[in-house]
């Protein structure tokens, strides 16, 4: 007899969880990778956009380099540090933050839209609605 194979009983039955079917994790999954590799694209396409004919209210730098700040004297350093770049672009920095933003958006408008196609529906054990006027002042 193991440790853990009896169970509680006191007098609610649980309901099992329904299983996912793997398909609509398969589905969930590709939403996600189309969600990340659109949101990257459409970054890039408004930077190019922008650039050509800036029609956002404020100015994006796209064509400026980030210097890394190295706080270590180099006979300190670790060897791999002769490999690491001394500036890195900040394009691709600015398309990730863009598309992170988009992706959030995005996101957000398709949960919007289940939530409109597939409402919450009342269960056998949820209540009615309360009926009446509102709240009721306290003092009288």
């Amino acid at each position: 007899m193991g440790r853990s194979n009896y169970q509680f009983k006191d007098g609610v039955k649980q309901r099992k969880k329904r299983e996912l079917n793997a398909v609509w994790r398969g589905v969930g999954f590709i939403i996600l990778v189309a969600l990340a590799v659109g949101g990257y694209w459409l970054a890039g396409n408004l930077l190019d956009r922008n650039v050509v004919q800036p029609f956002l209210p404020f100015r994006v730098p796209v064509n400026m380099t980030i210097f890394l700040i190295h706080w270590l004297p180099a006979d300190q350093a670790p060897p791999f540090f002769e490999w690491v770049p001394k500036v890195i672009p900040a394009r691709p920095v600015i398309q990730v933050a863009t598309a992170l933003l988009l992706d959030i958006l995005a996101f957000s408008v398709m949960v919007l839209l289940y939530s409109i196609v597939n409402p919450i529906r009342k269960g056998p054990t949820d209540a009615d609605q309360p009926r009446g006027r509102g709240r009721r002042s306290l003092v009288r």
